[in-house]
């Protein structure tokens, strides 16, 4: 629909990417869960990557530990 969404929930970070992975949500990062479909842009490299999300000008960050998985997106 075009708008961010910001919802706060009293559980771990790790049990909401568990609950959210049966709509392909994914992990990028220890303070980040992010829909694949809404990547406009990975900039970086092994060091540090950065994505670029639709619908915002914040750049996420991609942990070095799953980078292996947005790269194979």
């Amino acid at each position: 629909n075009g708008q961010t969404k910001k919802s706060v929930y009293r559980i771990t970070l790790t049990h909401l990417a568990e609950k959210l992975d049966q709509y392909g949500i994914i992990r990028c990062h220890r303070s980040y869960v992010i829909n694949p479909q809404k990547i406009k842009s990975i900039s970086g490299n092994a060091q540090g990557l950065k994505l670029q999300v639709a619908f915002t000008d914040k750049e996420i960050p991609v942990s070095r530990k799953y980078i292996p998985a947005i790269r194979a997106l």
